[in-house]
Parts: C-alpha cells; sequence; structure tokens
C-alpha cells in the first residue's frame, strides 16, 4: 500500500496584541441625583412591573407600567392579538443632559466604578 504524501501545514506565528494604556478620565462633580443614573445609563433599567397604565384599553390595546430606581417611568403598549406598541417612556427631569453638562458613554462608565467604590 501506497501512503499518502503528507502535506506540511505552516505555522502562523501568533499575534501578541499590545494593551493600550489607558487614558484617565476625568470623573464629572455629579449631583447625587445625577450619579445614581450611573448604574442605569451603563448596564440598563431594571424594570419592576408596578400595574396598568391609565386608560388601559384605549383602542384595543392594554398599557402596563414599570418602572425603575431612577425614576424612569415605562409605558409598554400590548394589542389583543398580542402585538407590542411602541413603548412610552418618561424620564426624570435632569435625566437628560444637553451640552456641557452631557456626558459620554465612557464617563458614565467612570462614574459608575468610582461611585461603586471600585476605585
Amino acid at each position: 500500500m501506497d501512503a499518502a504524501p503528507q502535506t506540511v501545514q505552516s505555522v502562523q506565528p501568533l499575534r501578541v496584541r499590545r494593551r493600550r494604556t489607558p487614558l484617565p478620565v476625568d470623573v464629572p462633580q455629579l449631583t447625587e441625583a445625577r450619579r445614581s443614573y450611573a448604574q442605569c445609563r451603563v448596564l440598563g433599567h431594571a424594570w419592576q412591573h408596578v400595574g396598568r397604565a391609565d386608560g388601559a384599553q384605549s383602542f384595543g390595546a392594554y398599557g402596563f407600567v414599570s418602572q425603575c430606581s431612577c425614576g424612569t417611568e415605562r409605558t409598554k403598549w400590548i394589542v389583543g392579538s398580542g402585538r407590542t406598541a411602541k413603548a412610552r417612556y418618561k424620564y426624570p427631569s435632569d435625566y437628560a443632559a444637553r451640552g456641557e453638562d452631557a456626558l459620554s458613554a465612557q464617563q458614565w462608565r467612570r462614574v459608575l466604578i468610582v461611585s461603586l467604590g471600585y476605585e
């Protein structure tokens, strides 16, 4: 029996990933209320169902209200067939900041790390 010729596979060198030195990000000075939004901004809201919406059966749709610890309220509408309509959100007055008060996603992550006492 003739043995099949063996092929030699070329070995690629491993790529070494260089760690980038993180640039320091200042922790902005925020009020306690705005600092409490960091967890929701970074990790997402943790919704707790609290009941039905006012006018809960309007237009053949049923509204279900959920709240988050940051004060945001969500109303999710479901029609009788089971399809969902776009949810409506009510945020605390100082939740959304514009201009100089607006923080980047990286700044919110930094606020969360510091406010939880990791640094």
